[in-house]
């Protein structure tokens, strides 16, 4: 029967407290290494909210950024609407002066 170290011994590992002994155990055992990880991360929950939310949260002025894009591109599409009605100004202008309508019946 292999015998596990205690869980504080292997904290006491985990904080720089290695013996020869608990050293191989660890290297050779998965269940030791396991409980390793496990109390070696952070269990807090409202820590990991908190750092999820840093991470994912967007910058600060996001809203301002993405209003300023769209009143611009409303702009652009604007200005771009002026162009064709100019053109077409233009183009129906032409067509009065080419286009001949009168069509009499003889």
């Amino acid at each position: 029967m292999i015998r596990h170290p205690s869980k504080r011994t292997l904290q006491n590992w985990l904080n720089g407290e290695a013996t020869p002994a608990v050293e191989s155990h660890v290297a050779t055992c998965d269940r030791c290494a396991t409980h390793i990880e496990g109390i070696s991360e952070p269990r807090s929950d409202g820590a990991i909210a908190a750092s999820l939310h840093l991470v994912l949260a967007p910058p600060s002025d996001f809203r301002a950024t993405i209003e300023n894009r769209v009143v611009a591109k409303l702009d652009s599409r604007q200005v771009f609407g002026y162009m064709v009605d100019l053109f077409s100004a233009g183009v129906e202008t032409t067509r009065l002066f080419l286009v001949d309508d009168s069509t009499e019946d003889y």
